[in-house]
């Protein structure tokens, strides 16, 4: 801890061209200089399977933003790439659609190619195998941290 931040003040103190600020990422004590402020793209592997575990679509996307139009039809804009960004750019490298809701916990997504949230069971979305703790539209992905999205079906 004392030595990251330690760097972290370093970093603080140096001009670093292109990156006005700079987020500290620590990951198994590396340390990695996210830029802020600035375009921001990633570049990973996006897996869809449908309820009975069956690939929809599997592909790698880049891209650094998106525009997501919910179910009544209001543009949602994000300037940096998130998992629901992915899933966007993924409907359109694999030709399927998707729908999400507005709610007051984020966009969240209510069908996928077709299969639509019913009861208890619906889409859900990891990040390198990992259930992050807040909607995919949050979710910032980091280029050469993260590096698949997966989307898939639960049944509670």
């Amino acid at each position: 801890m004392r030595k990251i931040m330690a760097m972290a003040l370093c970093l603080s103190l140096l001009w670093l061209p292109g990156m006005a600020s700079a987020q500290v990422v620590t990951l198994d004590d590396n340390v990695t200089l996210v830029p802020q402020g600035g375009a921001r793209s990633w570049t990973g592997k996006v897996v869809v399977e449908d309820p009975d575990e069956e690939t929809i679509w599997e592909g790698v996307i880049s891209f650094s933003d998106s525009t997501v139009i919910d179910d009544d039809g209001d543009e949602h804009y994000f300037s940096f790439p998130t998992a629901l960004g992915a899933l966007d750019e993924a409907s359109k490298a694999g030709g399927f659609t998707y729908e999400v809701e507005d709610t007051v916990h984020g966009l969240w997504v209510d069908s996928i190619a077709g299969y639509e949230n019913w009861g208890s069971s619906g889409w859900m979305y990891k990040v390198d195998d990992e259930m992050p703790a807040v909607s995919a539209d949050e979710f910032e992905l980091v280029d050469g941290i993260d590096s698949e999205v997966k989307w898939y079906w639960a049944s509670m």
